[in-house]
């Protein structure tokens, strides 16, 4: 099984039902069960980020709605800068779901210090 879509934890749970139905555990049946439960795990992680991502979205409006009149234009410099961010983030990043090879937490930092100072210095 060379689909990197699948899981450990989808072999698992394809062998765990295939055993619950009293099936036999081929290769191809374990494949075709762990391709499946892959796809519904993928599909549910993938509504999953959205939501996260809608629901941060919300919130960051919500508190500019609140927070902006009282506030100096610094905070308010900030609190766009990171709202920008957080727009710009595909949701499916979030649970790092793409098929793409995904960048780690510490390049994504190192990007987002080098935009901020850029954009500090006017670039």
């Amino acid at each position: 099984m060379d689909d990197s879509r699948i899981w450990n934890v989808d072999l698992l749970a394809a062998r765990g039902l295939l055993a619950e139905l009293k099936l036999e555990a081929t290769e191809d049946a374990l494949k075709k069960v762990a391709g499946h439960l892959s796809a519904h795990r993928r599909s549910s992680y993938t509504w999953a980020a959205k939501r996260v991502h809608s629901n941060a979205v919300e919130t960051l409006e919500d508190v500019s709605k609140a927070e902006f009149a009282h506030r100096d234009g610094k905070w308010a410099d900030g609190f766009r800068f990171a709202e920008q961010c957080i727009l710009e983030l595909m949701p499916e990043t979030l649970l790092e779901l793409s098929e793409e090879r995904t960048q780690t937490k510490g390049q994504i930092l190192r990007t987002l210090v080098r935009k901020a100072k850029r954009e500090r210095l006017n670039i």
